[in-house]
């Protein structure tokens, strides 16, 4: 690491990427795995979620729903998959409810 203040964003993102692969390998905490690999903590969050992979943004599903003429008396919180958590009002139309169900189907992994 003692030039990687010269090395130019792509390479950063590689020397990252590796070292992410061998954390998630080595079943440490991030914390520990850069104690342990004489890490910055803080640079190695940094670069973690800045380079997240887009696969998760990329399975968004975007829908357009009307707007109620009633107020909503309370929400309905459900979570699918049990890693996707949806909120909406008590008065969703049944039409968007099928419609989430369905786009959530995409989603299992």
């Amino acid at each position: 690491m003692d030039n990687y203040k010269n090395f130019n964003n792509d390479q950063k993102i590689e020397f990252w990427s590796a070292h992410f692969k061998s954390w998630k390998e080595s079943g440490l905490s991030q914390k520990e795995f850069c104690d342990k690999a004489k890490l910055s903590y803080w640079s190695f969050r940094t670069w973690y979620y800045k380079n997240k992979s887009p696969k998760a943004e990329s399975r968004l599903i975007r829908m357009n729903t009307a707007t109620f003429k009633e107020p909503a008396i309370s929400k309905i919180a459900l979570t699918l998959h049990g890693k996707i958590k949806i909120e909406f009002n008590e008065n969703i139309p049944e039409e968007v409810l099928r419609k989430i169900f369905k786009a959530s189907e995409v989603l299992n992994d």
